[in-house]
């Protein structure tokens, strides 16, 4: 995948694009940010001499993902059960009746249990500071029911289908959301493919406006909503052609929209987790923090980044803007603890709190951090981090997707934390979780990790980490 990218930035270098839309994720590379040093120098480093030849460089909108809650280990397991268990599993999933959930849900809890939620900033190619990572919003207002969320998103764009549950539902919604109450996008296809089952009737050639089935009302995903993304920020630069791609990111976070969005999702698979009562029982906690507001004044979640995006006021700000990163080189300092072998283990629903200080007082354009951990279950650790200002940012919740499941095995096993040797010369970036949290923020000061251990019975050792800081000086 990593020369495919290359080979598209090459193309828009040579072409004069000025806007990159990446609309794809790899689903099977599922912690590729423990694993891809090389590519991850590789890109950075294309992308990083492109923007130095060029002043505006390209601006490039990638793709969240899909994977809020991944189902891939699940429908493993669920392929080797006799096909009436399987074909109950999947009703169960599809939400016809809550009750019937609750008292079937042990009967499958193998499967369930491996339902997780995924970080879009386990793959490493989201996790760029040059990128703008596109989250994904229903019609209905609230996160889109496959968006994936982490500390690395920047903005949300329109991608349709169903929606998340939200903290008030049961496990799931008393009912999936009909097609006419989940709309997806109206857009161009290939002609004569058709989707399997179409759900509409545009789709079906059944309705008065569909057209020689060169249209479909079925797109939906990240996927579609990083379009979104990319026609305003077209609009933008027509607005004003001058706009870097650090000015772009800045205007998207300041004029971002959170006041349209419902502001408690929670995604069903953790609902189930909770429910299924396999880590301590305040692992649900970080789930439940909503909307942070930085000391740079900037409004932040997890699940939406800045916010949905705001054309109208976007291209309001853009015509008359002057940069604020005019002769102001993006600089970057690394940070280290030192090898932390005297700390005291984190015992079974208990923090442990490390700082770092930072000398250098920088204006914040993104933060990197990268913790060594000791851990026999990866999936009970929460990591949350607090800048000199006091804004925290979770950068990894408990019930994640760090779990594996062998070929011809039918149940999930649990995996240890992969970065747990501490290395303080190694700079290769493994294992770096990307934060946008702390935009605009001041650097200087004492940072803290925090490290959380939902485990019910072992122990978790943080053995170091190293805090990377990019901006800019006033």
């Amino acid at each position: 995948m990593t020369d495919m990218y290359l080979k598209t930035y090459d193309l828009a270098k040579s072409k004069n694009i000025q806007i990159v839309n990446i609309s794809i994720s790899d689903e099977e590379n599922k912690f590729s940010f423990f694993y891809n040093p090389q590519d991850n120098i590789r890109l950075t480093n294309k992308i990083n001499s492109f923007q130095k030849q060029n002043n505006n460089g390209f601006i490039i909108v990638k793709s969240a993902g899909n994977h809020t809650c991944n189902l891939s280990y699940a429908l493993k397991i669920a392929n080797k059960m006799p096909e009436k268990n399987k074909d109950e599993f999947f009703d169960l999933y599809q939400n016809k009746s809550t009750e019937k959930i609750l008292s079937k849900l042990l009967q499958y809890k193998e499967i369930f249990k491996a339902i997780r939620a995924h970080l879009s900033v386990f793959s490493y190619d989201n996790s760029f500071v040059n990128e703008i990572i596109v989250a994904s919003l229903s019609a209905s207002g609230i996160t889109s029911s496959y968006s994936s969320i982490g500390s690395n998103l920047w903005i949300t764009g329109i991608g349709g289908g169903d929606s998340s549950t939200l903290k008030s539902d049961g496990i799931f919604r008393l009912a999936q959301e009909e097609h006419a109450d989940a709309p997806r996008l109206l857009t161009t296809k290939i002609f004569g493919r058709k989707f399997n089952p179409s759900i509409t009737e545009f789709d079906e050639n059944l309705s008065s406006e569909y057209s020689k089935n060169s249209y479909t009302t079925e797109f939906q995903g990240t996927s579609a909503a990083a379009p979104t993304v990319s026609g305003i920020i077209a609009l933008l630069l027509q607005a004003n052609p001058n706009l870097s791609s650090r000015d772009i990111k800045y205007i998207l976070a300041k004029t971002a929209n959170n006041a349209k969005i419902l502001p408690d999702p929670l995604p069903s698979c953790i609902k189930i987790l909770a429910k299924l009562n396999i880590f301590h029982p305040d692992f649900i906690k970080p789930w439940n923090t909503e909307w942070i507001k930085n000391k740079a004044g900037f409004y932040f979640h997890n699940f939406y980044g800045f916010g949905l995006i705001d054309a109208s006021k976007a291209i309001e700000i853009a015509e008359n803007y002057k940069s604020t990163f005019n002769d102001k080189p993006s600089i970057e300092y690394l940070y280290k603890s030192e090898s932390l072998k005297k700390l005291k283990k984190i015992s079974p629903g208990e923090s442990l709190i490390h700082k770092i200080n930072s000398l250098k007082n920088i204006i914040i354009e993104a933060v990197y951090v990268i913790p060594y951990i000791d851990a026999p279950r990866a999936d009970s650790l929460a990591i949350e981090i607090q800048s000199p200002e006091m804004t925290n940012s979770i950068i990894l919740y408990p019930g994640n997707s760090f779990i594996k499941l062998k070929k011809n095995e039918k149940k999930i096993k649990n995996m240890k934390y992969k970065l747990n040797h501490y290395k303080e010369n190694d700079n290769n970036n493994l294992g770096s979780y990307l934060t946008n949290a702390f935009y605009g923020e001041k650097s200087g000061g004492d940072w803290s990790i925090k490290i959380t251990n939902y485990d019910k019975k072992e122990n978790v050792k943080l053995n170091g980490w190293k805090l990377k800081i990019i901006g800019y000086e006033e």
